[in-house]
């Protein structure tokens, strides 16, 4: 359990990464995001009912990538 909320505090860290270059940024955020996703699915397959246990390892950093993935394109889209 402990290794669980390890893992979830580097995942969440991980996507509230600053880097110099915006775009870089971007990239660690999709890489990141599309990770969760994948993630998830993946070690939800295993086991129907543990899904909610990776949603809650993963989920917060995937909500952090998402967040300031949605900030960047406003903000790009404002011009």
């Amino acid at each position: 359990m402990l290794l669980m909320i390890a893992v979830a505090v580097v995942w969440t860290v991980l996507a509230a990464l600053q880097v110099r270059d915006i775009r870089i940024t971007n990239g660690i955020l999709v890489i990141h995001l599309v990770a969760t996703v994948i993630l998830i699915t993946a070690l939800g397959s295993q086991d129907p009912g543990s899904v909610g246990m990776w949603l809650i390892v993963f989920g917060w950093g995937g909500i952090v990538s998402a967040i300031r993935l949605a900030v960047a394109l406003v903000r790009a889209l404002r011009g």
